[in-house]
């Protein structure tokens, strides 16, 4: 599929950080679907994507510093491609890359499981990539809560790129 206006170019030639990870664009911002193989990255993403997200990319993405902002972005080989044990490879609707705005690690059975206290709306949660500090949490990717969980931690944040002062 083509781009649907690449917010932040290609990743470059040297410096990215390969994260095992799923990555979709939601409002212009990218999101980070981190977790281990079979955990449900994938079918989080087409969650999302049914819901009006752009894919970044499947399985693994790039990350890299621009200044004192992260981008993610994904390899040009797999762009616009999604894969699900289930029906196999997709073509979806992409974005070459966004400024990563959300880290979310996915581990079945949630904060509790992966030992971590359940954050409050107030608590920062952060992750370190590229140098680079971004907000982050924990959620059970097999919740049909968590696309929307998703979507409301970035409405909580700063307004979608593109978008006016109110």
């Amino acid at each position: 599929m083509t781009d649907d206006g690449a917010a932040a170019g290609p990743p470059p030639a040297v410096g990215a950080q390969v994260v095992h990870a799923t990555s979709v664009a939601i409002d212009g911002r990218g999101v980070l679907l981190r977790g281990p193989s079979g955990c449900g990255k994938s079918e989080l993403a087409l969650c999302l994507i049914d819901a009006g997200a752009r894919l970044i990319a499947d399985d693994v993405s790039l990350v890299w510093a621009d200044g004192a902002a992260a981008v993610v972005g994904g390899p040009p080989e797999q762009h616009g491609c999604l894969s699900l044990d289930d029906v196999g490879l997709l073509e979806l609707p992409a974005v070459a890359s966004a400024p990563l705005a959300l880290v979310v690690d996915l581990v079945p059975g949630g904060p509790a499981a992966a030992g971590k206290p359940t954050a409050g709306w107030g608590e920062a949660t952060t992750a370190q990539l590229a140098g680079i500090r971004i907000a982050s949490f924990v959620a059970d990717p097999h919740l049909p809560s968590t696309s929307a969980k998703i979507r409301a931690v970035l409405r909580r944040m700063l307004p979608p790129s593109g978008a006016g002062e109110p």
